[in-house]
């Protein structure tokens, strides 16, 4: 079995509950193919939404600004132009987690419509 390289990232903001209101809205309106989707890789099928949501909604306060030795944090431009900070986190994987932070930055990222809220609330941060 060979060795695979995987990265994940997640972009950096304060994390307040105005914030955390909006990240549930987004969760609560998940099409059925979302659901599905987190759960073919983080959740039990028999998981109630409410249990998914409210454990989504704490890994993304710990995503939002995670620093460890196993993280490291770039700059980058969003499409308007804009400078995000986000988080990475990777390394070799022989089928398991190259690092405790790599887990939690892509199960964050996992939904494109919490990693594009994230990415807009990093960019109103640095406004």
């Amino acid at each position: 079995m060979g060795a695979n390289f995987c990265m994940a990232k997640f972009p950096r903001f304060t994390f307040n509950e105005a914030r955390k209101g909006e990240f549930r809205q987004t969760l609560e309106s998940m099409t059925e193919d979302d659901k599905e989707y987190l759960r073919d890789c983080y959740y039990f099928d028999d998981e109630s939404d409410s249990l998914v949501i409210e454990d989504m909604l704490q890994v993304i306060e710990e995503a939002s600004d995670l620093v460890t030795r196993e993280t490291g944090e770039w700059s980058e431009y969003d499409e308007n132009g804009n400078t995000v900070y986000l988080t990475y986190s990777g390394g070799m994987s022989w089928g398991d987690n190259p690092t405790e932070a790599y887990l939690t930055l892509d199960k964050a990222s996992y939904l494109e419509s919490v990693y594009n809220l994230a990415m807009k609330f990093s960019a109103e941060d640095r406004a």
